[in-house]
């Protein structure tokens, strides 16, 4: 497949054009113009000037005179070079290169591709791709709350309802229904088993230790 010019819309809604090789890799691309006959023109200025001599920067050398390629090093991307019109202004622009013999190649095939085909691909905008992905960050694990257990104790009660002590207490789960079934859950569970007192045990949430059974009576308005 033969190298050809594309012109094309930015993410802003400006038009730009870049050169594309045969493998569909991208050689330079163009500063952004408002005007679609900007952008046309800027092809042809490239296609004009795509001859020019090549000015290593990154070295000590003899200036030359526009238009011209300007090899040079950018920190962040590596080699690069832009192609000068004669007035001075930047038509096009390479991506970064890892070394200066691939830089001088991309320049070489825009030398070879001067006469290459121009194709309008505006009809949509394209976003450019981000230089560098940030990594989602993982979300912690959240451990399941620890069952959380207190003690009801009868004191405090009329000492005739106190029942004799057994060899083990009563257990009442705390879930989601509602208050006054856990009361009448307690009271069955200490008059049926004759346990002195009894464990109340919930997920997630602290219940208040100690909790007499007088307080988790007034806790839902009712008296004992």
């Amino acid at each position: 497949m033969p190298a050809k010019y594309q012109i094309f819309k930015d993410g802003e809604g400006k038009y730009r054009f870049r050169l594309k090789s045969g493998n569909n890799e991208i050689i330079a691309v163009s500063e952004a113009y408002e005007q679609n006959s900007s952008c046309l023109n800027g092809v042809k200025s490239m296609q004009k000037n795509c001859s020019a001599n090549v000015e290593d920067t990154t070295v000590e050398g003899e200036k030359i005179s526009n238009p011209k390629y300007q090899v040079f090093y950018d920190e962040k991307s590596g080699y690069r070079f832009h192609l000068t019109a004669r007035n001075g202004e930047i038509i096009a622009a390479s991506e970064g290169y890892k070394s200066k013999e691939s830089c001088l190649k991309g320049i070489e095939a825009i030398k070879e591709s001067c006469g290459s085909e121009i194709e309008e691909i505006t009809e949509q905008k394209e976003v450019e791709p981000k230089k560098a992905e940030v990594a989602e960050e993982s979300k912690p694990l959240t451990a399941k709350p620890i069952a959380q257990s207190t003690t009801v104790s009868t004191q405090g009660m009329p000492k005739g309802d106190q029942a004799k002590k057994t060899e083990r207490s009563g257990i009442v789960f705390i879930g989601n229904k509602m208050p006054m079934d856990y009361v009448l859950a307690i009271i069955t569970g200490l008059s049926s088993s004759n346990a002195k007192e009894i464990t109340l045990k919930a997920r997630g949430n602290q219940l208040p230790q100690p909790l007499t059974l007088p307080k988790l009576l007034d806790a839902v308005s009712l008296k004992i």
